[in-house]
């Protein structure tokens, strides 16, 4: 990648940002200069202390810097893409994976260090004769990493493939990786570099990293030590009608409208879920007399929305699911997962 584009890569980057994050979050990584020296320089100039001025201040920094640092340009570019991650994360799509086979020689510890993080997966990648520009940064109290890899294409030369950005919670057998990067020889190497020897797709799958981490963690301890979505679920019973003039029953939508916040609450968020049936028969036939014992295929239904859990809180308030709502659909926020499949259990469809 030329210089010149990837200045106008930074250039654009940067502008994603606000001048309060600029402060916080890019210049503490910039190391070539700080925010006073930069507010000092515009002060003095008597020139307008705002973001596109502070930004053209650190493109041309970074220009500067090149002529002792060949480097650097594609180094600051990669880890302002990654602090862009780290401010931004609910603009991508990840997805969850568990690790395990806890490797018991090289886990000695059960907290790596970013440094510690870097060298692992770029000793991984080295062995596998591949060349990888890593960079990791701990906000948070979370871990985040970028995969940036070159590669020779003809008449180019070395070019910089798309980044590939990873989540991890330190201490934790789970990690979250941009949706591009779902390949198997990356996954393999993110887990060896944590100290595992596998990674498993968890079939979950969100823009909020941090979300679907208490979905894990919700799975992981069935809801018990964070917030039982069924507790006081069964208790449940309808209220009389209270009809107001306008025909309103405000007693029973206030009534529908507790359940449905034992049942979902406020957090965490999810974006879609998918309700699978598997081939089953009819059998109710006093209800539709000629489908009784005809089968049907497998059906899905999937639900989108920026907020999966307020949808479903507001079909029960409507009534558009029964007082309390079904099981599959009251235990999500347990599920961890973005799939529901419904079986028939009690008859077996005839081969």
């Amino acid at each position: 990648m030329d210089e010149d584009r990837s200045l106008k890569l930074i250039d654009t980057v940067l502008h994603r940002f606000s001048l309060e994050q600029l402060v916080d979050v890019v210049f503490p990584e910039l190391k070539i200069l700080s925010w006073t020296s930069v507010r000092r320089r515009i002060i003095q100039g008597q020139l307008p202390l705002n973001k596109d001025l502070v930004i053209r201040v650190i493109v041309f920094a970074v220009q500067k810097h090149k002529a002792r640092d060949e480097t650097y340009v594609t180094e600051i570019l990669q880890i302002i893409r990654l602090l862009d991650i780290v401010v931004h994360h609910h603009r991508l799509k990840w997805t969850a994976f568990a690790m395990s086979g806890l490797n018991r020689q090289r886990n000695r510890k059960r907290y790596y260090t970013s440094s510690d993080i870097q060298d692992n997966i770029e000793s991984i990648f080295c062995q596998k004769r591949r060349i990888v520009h890593v960079a990791v940064i701990v906000q948070d109290e979370i871990c985040w990493i970028s995969l940036t890899e070159r590669k020779h294409a003809n008449d180019k030369g070395l070019v910089n493939k798309a980044p590939i950005f990873v989540a991890h919670f330190p201490g934790q057998p789970y990690f979250f990786i941009s949706h591009s990067g779902k390949k198997e020889n990356i996954l393999d190497v993110i887990s060896r570099a944590l100290g595992y020897h596998h990674a498993e797709d968890c079939s979950l799958s969100g823009q909020n990293v941090r979300h679907l981490f208490r979905f894990l963690k919700n799975l992981e301890s069935d809801a018990s030590s964070v917030q039982d979505v069924l507790q006081g679920v069964k208790e449940y019973r309808p209220v009389m009608l209270e009809e107001t003039p306008r025909g309103i029953d405000f007693t029973q939508h206030k009534s529908r409208s507790e359940v449905a916040d034992l049942c979902f609450g406020n957090e965490p968020t999810l974006q879609q879920i998918s309700v699978k049936c598997s081939p089953c028969h009819w059998a109710v036939g006093d209800i539709v007399p000629d489908a009784e014992g005809k089968s049907f295929g497998s059906m899905e239904v999937t639900f989108q929305s920026p907020d999966i859990l307020k949808m479903l809180k507001e079909m029960t308030v409507k009534g558009i699911f029964p007082t309390p709502p079904p099981t599959y659909i009251r235990s999500i926020q347990k599920r961890g997962k973005n799939e529901i499949k419904l079986e028939n259990k009690w008859i077996t469809p005839e081969d």
